[in-house]
């Protein structure tokens, strides 16, 4: 499925001839009941709210702040660029096909349905601290103009990082002819495959802490067969020491 030249060019020019208002105030209200309010059952989050047609973040909820620990007026209105700074490197080629996905799904939805379109996407970003969290964006609400195109996406970000830590991302797209989900793996899921299954028993054991001579009594092979193993997997992360290696791999879900 893909956007065509037509699709884009009808919806550009529909976008053009809208009048919006921005005064969003008290409109942001109407969007999310429930905007200012940092709490759910899957855990706490922050709300916002996107012009879709000049591609803003025109609303951030205070609770962006307690949760990311950032401050509000550092954030610049092109959220996709604020995005890009604080999202796990390796995520984001996934997240952004995540994005082409959604826009390829609305481009063939007909207008009329636009506006009880869901989406949820998931990620990986730092903290202000540096810690890493797993966010669950959810899209709640597409406002949209009389002609049915989307002018503003109002959702919420929910911190997810207690029962989700691995690095694919997953998309679920929902309408009301029925639910879409797809699984986009993200560069170190693509790099986990190309490790044999040999790489994998010693970077887990490495994990344990054993030495190379221990991993070799262990699994029965030589000191010098894990000593290569251990330089094939330091190669094919591009990290050059094994405590680093070690590091990044529990924290990106890989072992």
């Amino acid at each position: 499925m893909s956007l065509t030249e037509t699709d884009l060019n009808h919806l550009t020019t529909t976008w053009k001839k809208q009048n919006f208002d921005h005064r969003l105030a008290d409109y942001k209200h109407r969007l999310y009941p429930e905007i200012d309010s940092p709490h759910s059952p899957l855990g706490n989050y922050f709300t916002y709210v996107f012009d879709f047609q000049r591609s803003q973040l025109v609303y951030l909820s205070r609770a962006f702040s307690s949760l990311m620990g950032y401050h509000l007026h550092k954030v610049p209105h092109s959220g996709l660029r604020f995005l890009e700074t604080i999202l796990f490197p390796a995520d984001l080629p996934a997240v952004y096909q995540g994005y082409q996905k959604i826009w390829e799904y609305l481009g063939h939805l007909p207008l009329e349905l636009h506006h009880q379109f869901r989406a949820a996407l998931d990620f990986r970003v730092r903290r202000s601290d540096g810690s890493s969290a797993k966010i669950l964006q959810e899209m709640q609400n597409f406002v949209c103009d009389n002609s049915g195109c989307i002018v503003y996406v109002a959702g919420r970000c929910v911190d997810i990082t207690n029962w989700s830590k691995g690095p694919t991302i997953s998309l679920v797209m929902e309408d009301p002819n029925g639910i879409q989900c797809h699984q986009i793996p993200s560069q170190q899921d693509q790099i986990a495959l190309f490790l044999s299954n040999r790489e994998k028993e010693v970077l887990k054991l490495l994990a344990f802490g054993l030495s190379s001579k221990a991993i070799a009594d262990t699994l029965d092979i030589s000191y010098h067969t894990v000593n290569t193993h251990r330089q094939n997997i330091l190669n094919k992360f591009g990290i050059r020491k094994t405590a680093g290696l070690v590091n990044y791999a529990l924290n990106h879900g890989i072992i």
